[in-house]
């Protein structure tokens, strides 16, 4: 082998140990028919060859890439090829085909085609459509189906065993005429289900119809006169106690659940809404406290807005058509301890309200009675009806009786007697119930205790001594004749002189006799620090000296201070006046600022930094601005004249004992970051360091080796990138990208020589040796010569590029445009694994060019073609051991060990069934629809009636109708009769007439609801038909059973069919912008030949209160009309509002979507 700098040449090359490649590997050959080949194995007879096949004998274009195996064995699939993703088998390629690993499939596109749960169960899926063979051979098997159709779903299948897929709206998915008499219609038996629903309903797309809906017509009372249960629920194991029977959960809606019962008032049966039967039975053992409920009402509700919660609303209207009473609430309590007709618990100010809407008079108003009735008249001191006040004593719920009124008979009740008393009770502190009032039957009060009245009391007391009065009112007139009353219940001025005592009078007369302003003489007593005031009476007072904090007098030492002052200092001088004195000395200024002229630098402390003379800095200095040193400096030669940084004796103080440090720099730069001020600023160059150049020789001087950058001693690191522009002189050590050129000693780019290789022979450019020590070719980028054959003789070869995203390639071809390659795909941004990809390229234009050609032991076993895969003839497709799902002999294909079927496949093959032409037989069909053609007679067996011939009827037959030629007689006609056409020749009786007339059916009709909300677009006041009137928004999708009669267009119905309709709307307003009262007005608008009316009797209007559009706090209020209408051919309605009045002329009215509905009924 030859080495010349990055390349190897050479017509054989051998490596015999593993050889490693980082980079990618391209083996092309630009020779005509050259077919580059790849084998790995032991000889040209045990190997696996690549090979690419050019086209023809004069071109380079890759016509086919082929993977063969060559093997001298005779034993039975030596020489297949095994395809592993991840280290797991998926298929091998051996002498019969392929063969799927168990466990795995086919798919096409992502999609499942054939699949294996690695039991050897084997799933055909996703099948669209098969031809006309397949379709042959599945009629020829149909032929030989007997028995009923049974599904069955294994465990592993992983889908329902039925699954209906209806794609048409107005038709039944499933549709079941039964004519079953005793027997279930529709039987489940699903006792293993714990968790799942035997039954799950999901339609969320409803309008106005039902999840279920069941309808019964049947005019059966019941069964031997028992009741008849139109839904039927029994949830009888007894031991499920947290089992519910029926729940209804409602999470929309305004009703959870609604019972609308109907009964003619001809029925002399009693009519309920509701009826529940709950039953507990005395067990025959145990005491467990329990809870009974016939109905538990667990109401919450919260809102932001005016809300009313009612835990039950009983509306009960009574007829005055016949004789009846009407109870809101009926309760009959019996047969416990302790029986409670009505038990109110609330957390709030009314337990009980009875609000009496009828007309207020003399005898109205809500009423409560207390009715006792045993069947026999009241007797004396017997009590009619009693309240009690009662309330817990202590935290365990022990709860007793404060108070009670309660009425009794003062006598025998009769006809003529019915008196009775009230009697008011009350607790004293030993829980000891005691009278405090009765009021009789003869309307005298009788109190057991004293009486406080603190209002006025009219009347005259009994006794005039009355020791228990403790207030009473203003008394006006009349003499005080009690004890004597005390100076706290004497009103402020209100005791006269002559109520006074008489040493108390000579006090107030002394005290005013006194002299209140006395002159006096004052002297002062001066002192070196102090004035002393003399006072007549004795009463001194001292001055004393004026300190920092206290006013007082100038003391001797302060006079003397001031003196110092020059006598022509005034108080008001300037400061020019005062620049003026000769101020030579002051003592320590502690604060202020300094304004006058620079202080010169030889009167600043030793301690200051000079711009002249030499000083030495201690200490951390920080500059926040740039620093520049200039000038033109005389200097010794052969140290830094500008920056100088001496040797120091560095001490780390820091490190623990035998610690190591992770880095020490002496002079270390931080990498600045590098801001603009202006948007989207480029700088081309940066650097943290940056010298222009190298000293230059100016006057006088001559440099012999200039350096920009001079390390004289010790490593150099650099941990980034090294660009060099110039010449690097010296040996380097480590990775070098690019050409290196130099001088004797250097790495050379392209030298001519390499002058050693550490435990290699000297080469040169005519010479050449086995360099068995080289272990690593970094640069090397091109190997082998074209034409030539590249052997490698060695164990494995590597080729690993440890680099994200790296994806490493081998290309075999002639060039870029036509090779073969595979790539080892990574994950994005990372060196994981994704995928292995084979690709061809090719220029060639021609069928199947590029394709790829699979041997096992010299043995053609698939092609992967332009349009998809092509299996040899006679070669199978396992999955596996032994389970062949496709087999081919002679070109007969075999279709086998399906063991399921998916939805898709099984739609495919039930669609060709229903066109198999040649089926000529089948088995025996138990149960099924025929759809087909109609069954001649003659296939009919000998029991079947026939219109032709003559036939023996035996046995009772019933006949609906009989239909004779001209002139006949219809005659036994028994049973009622659908009575749906008009024909003229059909008979029916008055029985069958009527069950006609009473069938009820579907009309003419056109649903729509309100998709948005359709605000107002100002704030105007508007007018019908078209003065600021707006539209209300439906929906497209709107519920109609005849769309060529009804169109909804830009919100407005077009009706095609002339004739009556019932039109009926409910539009509810409310207020969008602003917050005050507001009217709206809303109606039908007919447009016809483009002339807009209102429907007359169409218009309906809505008061709106309040309004903020900032909250949900809105008064909303409906607009509803239902009316008929005659409409002619082509006739457009639409639904308009405006705001007809308001109080604030900035409130806007829009739609709720969720109360607007429009609904049109044919009626003729």
């Amino acid at each position: 082998m030859k080495w010349i700098g990055q390349n190897i040449y050479d017509q054989i090359s051998k490596f015999r140990n593993t050889v490693d490649f980082s980079e990618d590997v391209t083996f092309y050959q630009p020779v005509n028919n050259a077919d580059p080949k790849i084998s790995i194995g032991a000889s040209d007879d045990e190997r696996l060859l690549i090979k690419v096949n050019y086209q023809g004998t004069a071109s380079q274009t890759a016509q086919q890439i082929i993977f063969k195996t060559l093997t001298e064995s005779g034993t039975a699939h030596d020489g297949l090829m095994k395809f592993m993703v991840d280290e797991v088998e998926i298929l091998r390629m051996q002498d019969n085909g392929i063969k799927l690993a168990a466990g795995m499939g086919i798919g096409i596109n992502g999609v499942d085609i054939l699949t294996d749960n690695g039991s050897g169960a084997a799933t055909l899926s996703n099948i669209d459509a098969l031809d006309a063979t397949t379709i042959a051979t599945i009629e020829a098997d149909i032929d030989s189906l007997t028995g009923p159709i049974e599904i069955d779903n294994p465990e592993s299948s992983g889908s329902a065993a039925l699954l209906i897929d209806n794609n048409i709206f107005d038709q039944t998915a499933l549709n079941i005429e039964a004519s079953n008499t005793t027997a279930d219609v529709i039987s489940i038996t699903a006792d293993a289900v714990t968790t799942g629903n035997v039954i799950d309903i999901s339609c969320d797309a409803l309008t106005t119809g039902s999840a279920l809906k069941i309808e019964d017509n049947s005019s059966a009372s019941g069964f031997l006169g028992g009741i008849r249960n139109v839904v039927d629920i029994y949830q009888k194991n007894t031991a499920a106690v947290n089992s519910t029977a029926l729940r209804v959960k409602s999470d929309g809606g305004q009703v959870g659940v609604l019972i609308d019962k109907n009964m003619s008032g001809n029925g002399s049966g009693n009519m309920q809404g509701l009826h529940i039967d709950l039953d507990r039975t005395v067990p025959e053992i145990g005491t467990s406290i329990h809870n009974d409920w016939g109905i538990l009402l667990d109401v919450t509700s919260a809102s932001l807005g005016t809300s009313t919660l009612k835990g039950m609303d009983i509306n009960v209207v009574g007829a005055t058509s016949g004789t009846s009473a009407a109870y809101g609430l009926d309760v009959n309590v019996s047969g416990a301890d302790d029986n409670y007709g009505v038990r109110v618990e609330t957390v709030g100010n009314f337990g009980f309200q009875h609000i009496n809407t009828a007309t207020s008079s003399a005898t109205g108003g809500g009423k409560i009675q207390l009715v006792c009735n045993d069947g026999a008249a009241m007797a004396d001191d017997h009590r009619l009806g009693v309240v009690e006040f009662a309330g817990a004593e202590d935290t365990s719920n022990n709860r007793q009786t404060g108070a009670r009124i309660q009425a009794m008979c003062d006598a025998a009740w009769s006809a003529s007697e019915n008196g009775t008393r009230l009697e008011f009770y009350t607790m004293d502190g030993n829980a000891s119930s005691e009278l405090s009032l009765t009021l009789d039957s003869d309307l005298l009060a009788t109190f057991a205790g004293a009486v406080t009245v603190t209002g006025a009391l009219t009347g005259t007391l009994a006794t005039a001594s009355q020791p228990n009065i403790t207030t009473v009112g203003t008394i006006g007139n009349g003499v005080w004749q009690g004890t004597t009353i005390k100076t706290a219940y004497i009103g402020d001025d209100q005791v006269t002189e002559d109520k006074l005592a008489d040493t108390l009078l000579a006090e107030i007369d002394a005290n005013t006799a006194k002299v209140t302003n006395v002159a006096t003489n004052l002297t002062a007593t001066t002192h070196a620090s102090q004035i002393t005031i003399n006072s007549s009476d004795g009463t001194n007072v001292v001055v004393a000296e004026a300190s920092g904090s206290i006013a007082g007098v100038m003391s001797v030492t302060h006079h003397d201070k001031l003196d110092a002052i020059e006598a022509s200092a005034t108080a008001d001088q300037s400061k020019s006046d005062i620049d003026g004195l000769a101020i030579t000395t002051v003592g320590t200024i502690d604060t202020g600022v300094w304004n006058g002229t620079a202080i010169a630098s030889a009167y600043l402390d030793a301690d200051t930094a000079h711009l002249s003379s030499t000083q030495t800095f201690s200490g951390k200095k920080a500059f926040s601005a740039g620093l520049t040193f200039g000038g033109n400096k005389d200097v010794t030669p052969g140290d830094g004249a500008v920056i100088h940084v001496d040797t120091h004796d560095i001490t780390d103080v820091n490190t623990s004992a035998s610690g190591t440090a992770a880095k020490y720099t002496h002079v270390s730069i931080e990498a600045p970051r590098l801001m603009a001020a202006n948007e989207s600023v480029t700088t081309t160059n940066a650097a943290s360091l940056y010298i222009q150049g190298a000293p230059v020789a100016y006057t006088n001087q001559t440099i012999t080796n200039p350096y920009a950058l001079w390390v004289d001693d010790g490593l150099v690191k650099f941990d980034g990138a090294l660009t060099v522009g110039g010449t690097i002189t010296g040996d380097v050590t480590g990775d070098l990208t690019g050409d290196a050129s130099g001088s004797s000693g250097s790495c050379t780019g392209q030298a001519a020589t390499v002058a050693t290789i550490a435990g290699l022979a000297p080469n040169t450019a005519t010479t050449q040796a086995t360099q068995a020590a080289i272990t690593t070719l970094a640069g090397v980028t091109s190997l082998g010569v074209a034409s030539a054959t590249t052997n490698i003789a060695a164990g494995d070869v590597t080729m690993y590029n440890p680099v994200n995203d790296g994806n490493p390639t081998i290309s075999l071809g002639s060039s870029a445009t036509e090779r073969f390659e595979i790539e080892a795909r990574y994950e994005s941004g990372a060196q994981g694994l994704d995928l292995v990809k084979f690709t061809s390229y090719t220029a060639g234009s021609s069928t199947d060019d590029g394709r790829f050609a699979f041997y096992a032991d010299e043995t053609f076993i698939f092609n992967i073609l332009d349009a998809g895969v092509r299996i040899k003839a006679s070669g199978n497709l396992e999955i596996g051991s032994g389970n062949a799902i496709l087999s081919d002999s002679s070109g007969t294909t075999t279709l086998s060990n399906i063991d399921a079927i998916d939805a898709t496949t099984e739609a495919t093959i039930e669609s060709a069934i229903d066109t198999l032409a040649n089926l000529t037989s089948v088995g025996t069909i138990g149960t099924g629809v025929w759809n087909g053609d109609v069954i001649a007679s003659a296939y009919l067996d000998a029991d079947t009636a026939h219109l032709s011939g003559s036939q023996t009827f035996t046995g009772t037959k019933t006949l609906n109708s009989f239909k004779g030629t001209a002139g006949a007689t219809v005659t036994n006609i028994n049973d009622t009769d659908a009575f749906s056409d008009a024909s003229a020749t059909t008979l029916a009786t008055s029985e069958s007439i009527k069950a006609y007339a009473d069938t009820k059916r579907p009309n003419l009709y056109w649903f729509g609801v309100c998709d948005e909300a359709t605000a107002a677009a100002n704030a105007n006041l508007g007018a019908f038909p078209s003065t600021d009137v707006s539209i209300v928004s439906f929906a497209n999708t709107t519920l109609t059973n005849d769309t060529d009669v009804f169109t909804l267009e830009t919100d407005e119905v077009t009706i095609t069919r002339a004739g009556v309709y019932k039109f009926t709307y409910n539009v509810l307003l409310e207020i969008s912008t602003g917050n005050n009262r507001t009217e709206g007005a809303i109606g039908i608008l007919r447009d016809r030949a483009s002339t807009i009316t209102l429907v007359e009797g169409s218009r309906s209007s809505t008061y709106n209160r309040f309004g903020r559009a900032d909250s949900d706090d809105v008064s909303r209020m409906a607009g509803s009309v239902s009316m008929f209408i005659d409409v002619a051919v082509d006739d457009i309605f639409y639904i308009g509002f405006f705001k007809e009045a308001h109080q604030t002329s900035n409130t806007r009215l829009q739609t709720v979507p969720s109360g607007t509905t429009w609904t049109i009924e044919a009626v003729t």
